[in-house]
């Protein structure tokens, strides 16, 4: 079954939704705040709604979001739960870092192909956010993961969390553009993951041969 029939199940499902032909893409793209055309095009299977925005619309028909966009039967499976919470983490963890330094920074609608907006030397930057997941002990590998949606971004970050210090949270927030991940990264279905390696003799993040510039530095 496809999304645009999930949609078209949980809706008609839904008590709290009006039926098809009688208002029912009116309710819903009032309910999220979104134009009528974009969920006439969920509707037909021409587009889905960004990771976010997607948790909206399945809270609204009250559906399992991982039922409701990758099919999975039997609810939200542990690992959609874990990225999900990796996901939050990562962006409200941008937030308070860039409000830390003094840069003006808001978090993008739910429209958006990114989850905030800042501007560093001049340059505004929309941007995904992600948590990279630890491969070794000595920390020296990270394996990050980014939505087929994320990577419509004009940019992404990675964080890496470096464990073990003294500090409540230490790390980097890296950029990670679309193109490096497309380019280096493997896809399974709507995932591309992507390998981040740590040079400590250079104190620096690469992708294969490219170093990855950190944000604010």
């Amino acid at each position: 079954m496809s999304f645009s029939k999930r949609l078209l199940k949980a809706a008609n499902d839904s008590p709290e939704v009006p039926p098809f032909g009688k208002g029912q893409q009116t309710f819903i793209a009032g309910e999220l705040e979104v134009s009528q055309e974009a969920v006439r095009k969920w509707f037909a299977g021409e587009t889905e709604p960004r990771s976010r925005l997607s948790m909206e619309l399945a809270e609204l028909l009250d559906v399992k979001h991982s039922w409701l966009m990758l099919g999975t039967g039997h609810g939200e499976i542990d690992a959609d739960v874990a990225a999900a919470k990796r996901h939050s983490a990562g962006v409200y963890g941008l937030m308070a870092f860039l409000e830390s330094r003094g840069v003006r920074a808001k978090f993008l609608g739910l429209e958006n192909d990114g989850d905030i907006s800042f501007i560093q030397n001049g340059k505004q930057y929309d941007v995904a956010v992600e948590v990279g997941q630890s491969l070794d002990e000595s920390q020296t590998q990270w394996i990050v993961k980014f939505t087929t949606s994320q990577l419509e971004a004009r940019t992404n970050i990675t964080f890496i969390e470096l464990k073990g210090t003294a500090y409540s949270v230490a790390g980097y927030f890296l950029f990670t553009p679309s193109d490096v991940i497309i380019m280096y990264g493997r896809t399974e279905g709507k995932i591309t993951s992507l390998l981040i390696e740590h040079d400590p003799a250079g104190k620096v993040f690469r992708v294969e041969n490219m170093i990855l510039k950190k944000v604010l530095s």
